[in-house]
């Protein structure tokens, strides 16, 4: 009867272990294996700092627009 009875305490205290430690160290890494593979996976370079540092080109504020129409003016005729 005392075996069974420390059987189940041994149990218990080992879920309770694995609870409170292995079990976030697990997610955790799992976690960050996950991100790596979605990094590489969409281009994004991580630094050395851990940060993720994306490249956006910007706009030149001197330039002027100029429209991009390669279509032609079509004029409209009202018919009765």
């Amino acid at each position: 009867m005392w075996n069974f009875i420390l059987i189940l305490i041994g149990i218990y205290l080992f879920f309770r272990i694995m609870a409170r430690w292995v079990a976030p160290w697990l997610l955790k890494r799992y976690i960050k294996r996950m991100q790596k593979r979605y990094d590489e996976q969409n281009g994004y370079v991580r630094g050395k700092d851990g940060k993720t540092n994306i490249h956006i080109p910007r706009k030149d504020k001197n330039k002027k627009r100029s429209p991009n129409y390669d279509a032609e003016d079509i004029s409209y005729e009202e018919i009765d």
